[in-house]
């Protein structure tokens, strides 16, 4: 098993029981198991070795990763039906499509991101992992070599990436007709989901649910709101989608 790089991390059995209360505190016991738990102590610490070397993310302390990487991730786990094909788009460090491919080995994830190192990284870290349902891809969600994959995922994930409006965008060309997309938002969603019902016709989708949770930590009363926002899509994407980036930002569609 791979070892911390700093002594001030907890060793695995003391991660593994952290992890494990903050997952039963948060009602995710299903993925309470000693297997499970083991190997996100492994990606625990292929993550901070990596972070040494490249900034991935701010967060490493044992309860940052805990709780706001692998329980915040796990919180949409259980949304793709068995056996369908998830995009990741954004996934920066494998938030969440590494979590989710631990837990859910009967679905293909496809790990989207523009930045090479990123992409290096999620396909060095689930090698590691043995997990062999995850593919990491390198490009850029509107560019013109994603068109070959319109259409062709059942569900969609993106974490904290851009405004719902341009994500959405980016995203839904690339999910079947009758999928779905998740987009893991914080608190203060509530201004982009402005004018979200005539943004999302144009792209042949709507929201169907809006779902508020708090992440709570092993111990003490802090807690950090999250929201899932669930979007079904209803039709093809007409092929105007995805615009150009910069048309997305300068003009998003809500």
């Amino acid at each position: 098993m791979i070892l911390p790089d700093k002594t001030d991390f907890l060793p695995e059995d003391g991660f593994c029981e952290l992890l494990d209360a903050i997952l039963r505190k948060n009602q995710l016991q299903i993925y309470a198991k000693d297997e499970i738990l083991r190997k996100f102590y492994a990606l625990a610490c292929i993550l901070r070795e990596e972070n040494a070397k490249y900034n991935l993310t701010a967060i490493t302390s044992d309860e940052g990763v805990a709780l706001l990487h692998f329980a915040d991730s796990l919180t949409a786990a259980h949304l793709p039906t068995h056996g369908a094909s998830l995009l990741d788009v954004g996934a920066g460090a494998g938030f969440p499509s590494l979590p989710i491919a631990i837990v859910r080995p009967d679905i293909s994830i496809t790990a989207l991101d523009a930045t090479k190192k990123k992409t290096d990284y999620i396909g060095m870290a689930a090698k590691k992992l043995g997990l062999t349902n995850v593919t990491a891809l390198n490009a850029r969600a509107e560019a013109p070599e994603m068109q070959s994959l319109r259409e062709s995922f059942d569900f969609a994930v993106a974490r904290a990436v851009s405004s719902l409006g341009m994500i959405c965008e980016l995203t839904l060309p690339y999910i079947k007709v009758g999928g779905c997309f998740a987009a893991l938002k914080g608190e203060n969603a509530d201004s982009e989901l402005i004018g979200a019902s005539q943004g999302l016709k144009k792209l042949s989708a709507r929201i169907i649910s809006d779902e508020k949770l708090v992440l709570k930590p092993k111990d003490g009363d802090g807690a950090n709101t999250r929201r899932i926002i669930s979007i079904e899509k209803l039709a093809k994407t007409p092929d105007t989608y995805p615009r150009a980036y910069a048309k997305i930002k300068k003009s998003p569609l809500f």
